[in-house]
C-alpha cells in the first residue's frame, strides 16, 4: 500500500510514474524526466551556468497604485480582463528596461558581442498544476496595462488547459515573478 499524500504534497497521475520504490530514508516516486519538463530543466541548468542572476529588492508604498488598481478594475471586469498589480508592474519595467538597455540585453560568447534587445518579451510564472511555464506577454511595450492584463489572462488559461504554443514560451527578454 501507498502512504497517503501529507498535507501540500501534490499528487502524481499514473501516466507519469516510472517507479515507486524505496530509498535509504523512505519512499520515492520516480518519474520520467520527459517533454516538457526535461526542457524546463536542462534550460534551468544553462540558465545557471549562463545567465546573471540577480535578484534585487526594495520597499516601495504602492497605497496610490492599489487605489489606482481599485479604480480601473470594474472597468476592466465589464471587458472580461482580471486587472492584478502586476500589469502595472510590468509596464514600468518596460519603461525601465527602455531607459537602461543593458538589462534588457544578452551575450553572445562566441561573437564576442552584447545583444542589446529592442524589443520587450516579459515573461511571467503560471502554475499549471503539473509544472510551472513562463510565457511571454510579446511586446510588451507597446501594450497598454489592459492590454499586458488582457494577454496575461489569455496566456494564463492557455498554459493552465495544457494548450500552450512553444512560441509562448520563447523569446522573453526578461522575466518577472511576485
Amino acid at each position: 500500500a501507498i502512504a497517503p499524500l501529507r498535507s501540500g504534497e501534490q499528487s502524481v497521475t499514473t501516466q507519469h510514474v516510472a517507479k515507486i520504490t524505496f530509498e535509504k530514508y523512505g519512499r520515492v516516486i520516480k518519474v520520467a524526466y520527459k517533454g516538457v519538463r526535461k526542457t524546463i530543466g536542462k534550460n534551468m541548468v544553462r540558465s545557471s551556468s549562463k545567465v546573471a542572476h540577480v535578484v534585487h529588492m526594495d520597499w516601495a508604498d504602492v497605497t496610490d497604485l492599489w487605489q489606482v488598481r481599485l479604480q480601473k478594475k470594474e472597468f476592466a471586469a465589464n471587458k472580461g480582463i482580471k486587472l492584478t498589480l502586476l500589469p502595472f508592474i510590468m509596464k514600468a519595467v518596460c519603461h525601465a528596461l527602455i531607459k537602461h538597455p543593458y538589462i534588457n540585453s544578452s551575450l553572445d560568447e562566441d561573437g564576442e558581442q552584447i545583444i542589446l534587445k529592442k524589443y520587450y518579451n516579459l515573461g511571467f510564472a503560471v502554475d499549471t498544476g503539473r509544472t510551472l511555464l513562463v510565457p511571454n506577454v510579446k511586446k510588451a511595450d507597446g501594450l497598454s496595462i489592459f492590454g499586458i492584463a488582457k494577454e496575461m489572462q489569455k496566456l494564463a488559461e492557455l498554459a493552465r488547459d495544457g494548450d500552450i504554443k512553444l512560441d509562448a514560451l520563447k523569446g522573453g527578454t526578461f522575466t518577472i515573478t511576485n
